[in-house]
């Protein structure tokens, strides 16, 4: 029985080992098909060898604090890595909405927070903050 095991688990992995870069999947999955390249093969074997990583949110008041000043916002790292994405939400206070981090603009672009730093944010018209108004924030490495 566990020999039975072992083949079965070396055929189950072996498939996805077949191919050692993109270029040859590419070539190889197209000549199984058609003998065409198709967005179909480049999303299968971009897939099989680059998996989309999702930044992991860091922990306000343990990996990073924010200091809310008249039209200023302080953040500083005490995470161990930089912080390469900062993003800013803007919602009145009291409401919950989903938000869709992914479609927020990332106020570091091309910059970063490197760790024990912090980062000054100049806060312009459109933040309008008023008494009402809360801010929700993202942090990532």
């Amino acid at each position: 029985m566990r020999k039975l095991s072992a083949i079965f688990l070396i055929i189950v992995t072996f498939p996805a080992c077949e191919y050692s870069t993109v270029d040859e999947c590419i070539m190889k999955e197209t000549q199984k098909s058609s003998g065409v390249v198709n967005s179909s093969i480049r999303r299968f074997c971009a897939e099989k060898f680059f998996k989309e990583e999702k930044p992991e949110q860091l922990r306000i008041g343990i990996d990073y604090t924010v200091d809310l000043y008249s039209n200023a916002l302080v953040v500083k790292n005490y995470s161990d890595k930089p912080i390469n994405y900062f993003k800013i939400f803007v919602r009145t206070c009291g409401t919950f909405p989903e938000v869709d981090w992914n479609s927020q603009k990332n106020n570091l672009a091309g910059n970063f927070i490197i760790s024990g730093r912090e980062h000054k944010f100049e806060l312009g018209d459109s933040f309008k903050l008023s008494e009402n108004t809360c801010l929700d924030y993202f942090a990532s490495h």
